[in-house]
């Protein structure tokens, strides 16, 4: 892959974080009582009047959200101050903001710091060791070190760490497809990064950065803020070897709750949320934001599965990469579009699945390491990938909740290697995964079976090392029996960030659904926030491909109901002249159009 696709494709990435940090589809944020007031971080970089950098913000753009957000009563903080709270060693003001930049530019000390004078703000500014040292490139300008002693002496600009070298990308597998230093094993010379090599990296760019603070300042710094907002817990641990305390990322567009809960367990000081301002953001559309006011009622979720297998051909690259230009041709991408990217595959053609896609150190057997490859490629088209990982057939035929210890760890080993070697992905569980803890007959709920099945995605999703990341969020299809439990639904809702019910308007006519469970949830904030409903788009009974009119009723009655999530399951094998009659719903535009009250 040529550098141009590179760029694209860590464009994309780059645009996938910005694109939902405003969004109503927000990641969840820690429960909030009534008496803990949240602190929100807000993320920006450069100042001046360059359009074309969506990281740029004007000026006066800079001075308006300073003066509003005060007129609205909000308390700017420093890293002195939001430590002491977040250590309950003094009380929380009821409404608190704390203001970061990142990268250390020229501008910071031209523009940003006269603002932060006469505005008597307090701030931190983030710097890349490297990029002090030998400069950004491009003609970019950088603060200077005596800068930085001038500022830090003002006692309004805290001064933190912003990596040394690890602000820039790394090849991810044999294409020479790159992707962000933090959270990836690095490909060089036909082998893999190691993990004992992977930490050697990361202690050896916390190490210099300190060196470099402590020859340059005078003294260690405490806040470090990960290159792109992305991290791993292993770079936690790491991090405070090297004396760094507080650690702030990006993408977990929220707030912050100062409790005594999150700060035991690290959430308030070792993974501090921030909101990236990008784009110029209006001070009006920030405050929604904060005032918990959802800027878009509809959120359309282009979805579809696809298989590896379908779009990899043996031996023939080209061809593979045809493939995945037609598949994406077939639907209109939007920076929501959600492709659910099947990993495995039944080699032997026994009905068993047992082969995978990606690199993996759990002894499951690669047809190709292709994975990361078709992902990236997906990824330059605008989609986020969602990696589902069916049922290989060395688990053995128990349930999920039944395995033993040692089926368990290989499982374990191979979602953590999927976080690893396919970097920068979700992860979805289809019905079989949850749905075996219910009888589909009677639909009774094995709450032993969904408990252990609760705690198992838990533990895949804090052992893997990359799995905090912005884009590793989980989709779990959901048996339509679920729809009679919405207290469970409520708990599932704190173990998965979207739940998916699946309506097909064939399988019974609209007056007859609506006496369903699923068209009488209760319509509460937890649900409305977490429910998915996807619509098929074929009618097996019938043979025939749906008509926008056949769906429409179901989806205009549920989003009546407050619910905001839609999506669609697409098929692959679908007749293209299919995909763009006018009548249809199978693009963003007739979603929205669908969905208007």
């Amino acid at each position: 892959m040529n550098k141009v696709k590179i760029s694209k494709l860590l464009l994309a990435i780059s645009f996938c974080i910005a694109s939902t940090c405003l969004a109503s589809a927000a990641p969840k944020a820690p429960q909030m009582s009534a008496k803990q007031a949240p602190i929100y971080v807000a993320c920006m970089h450069d100042l001046g009047r360059d359009a074309s950098n969506s990281m740029t913000i004007d000026p006066k753009t800079l001075e308006n959200h300073i003066n509003k957000l005060r007129k609205e009563g909000y308390t700017f903080l420093s890293l002195k101050d939001y430590v002491a709270i977040c250590k309950q060693e003094r009380p929380a003001p009821e409404k608190a903001i704390m203001l970061t930049f990142d990268d250390g530019y020229a501008s910071f000390y031209q523009k940003i710091y006269p603002i932060v004078k006469q505005e008597k703000v307090p701030v931190l500014m983030s710097v890349i060791g490297s990029w002090m040292d030998k400069g950004a490139g491009s003609g970019i300008k950088m603060s200077t070190w005596q800068q930085l002693k001038e500022m830090e002496a003002s006692g309004l600009v805290t001064i933190g760490c912003h990596s040394y070298d690890l602000h820039k990308p790394v090849p991810v597998n044999e294409w020479g497809e790159q992707t962000y230093s933090v959270n990836a094993r690095i490909y060089a010379n036909g082998h893999y990064e190691t993990e004992e090599a992977y930490k050697e990296r990361l202690a050896f760019d916390f190490a210099k950065s300190q060196k470099l603070m402590e020859e340059k300042l005078g003294h260690k710094v405490e806040a470090f803020v990960w290159p792109f907002g992305l991290y791993t817990e292993e770079g936690i641990k790491l991090g405070q070897q090297a004396g760094f305390k507080y650690f702030f990322q990006l993408g977990d567009d929220n707030y912050n709750i100062p409790s005594a809960e999150n700060l035991a367990n690290g959430d308030s000081l070792l993974r501090i949320r921030r909101i990236l301002i990008y784009k110029n953001t209006p001070t009006k559309e920030l405050l929604n934001f904060m005032r918990g006011e959802s800027q878009s009622k509809k959120v359309a979720f282009p979805l579809v599965k696809v298989d590896v297998s379908q779009l990899y051909v043996p031996n023939n690259e080209s061809q593979t990469l045809n493939n995945i230009d037609q598949f994406l041709n077939r639907f209109d991408i939007t920076p929501k579009s959600v492709v659910v990217l099947n990993l495995a595959v039944d080699t032997n053609h026994d009905g068993k699945v047992d082969s995978v896609y990606f690199y993996n150190e759990a002894g499951i057997p690669v047809v190709k390491n292709i994975a990361q490859h078709i992902a990236g490629r997906i990824n330059v088209g605008g989609c986020l990938v969602f990696g589902y990982i069916p049922k290989l057939q060395e688990w053995g035929d128990k349930p999920y909740a039944d395995m033993e210890a040692g089926t368990l760890q290989k499982i374990h080993q191979l979602y953590n290697d999927f976080t690893v070697y396919v970097p920068n992905n979700g992860l979805y569980f289809d019905q079989s995964f949850l749905g075996e803890a219910f009888n589909a007959k009677e639909g009774n709920v094995k709450l032993a079976d969904v408990q252990k099945l609760l705690t198992l995605t838990d533990e895949l999703r804090t052992d893997n090392r990359a799995w905090r990341t912005k884009f590793n969020k989980t989709i779990a299809a959901v048996p339509a029996a679920l729809a009679k439990d919405p207290q469970l639904l409520q708990e599932l809702s704190n173990h998965y960030d979207f739940l998916q019910f699946n309506v097909e308007p064939g399988l019974s006519n609209f007056a007859a659904w609506r006496e369903t469970p699923l068209a009488n949830l209760p319509t509460n904030k937890t649900l409305q926030d977490s429910l998915l409903f996807t619509f098929a788009t074929f009618n097996q009974s019938a043979g025939t491909w749906y008509r926008s009119e056949d769906i429409r009723p179901y989806g205009n009655y549920l989003y009546k109901q407050g619910f905001k999530f839609f999506g669609f399951n697409y098929d692959a094998e679908m007749p293209a002249e299919r995909w763009y009659l006018p009548n249809m719903v199978f693009t963003e535009n007739d979603v929205f159009k669908m969905y208007k009250k």
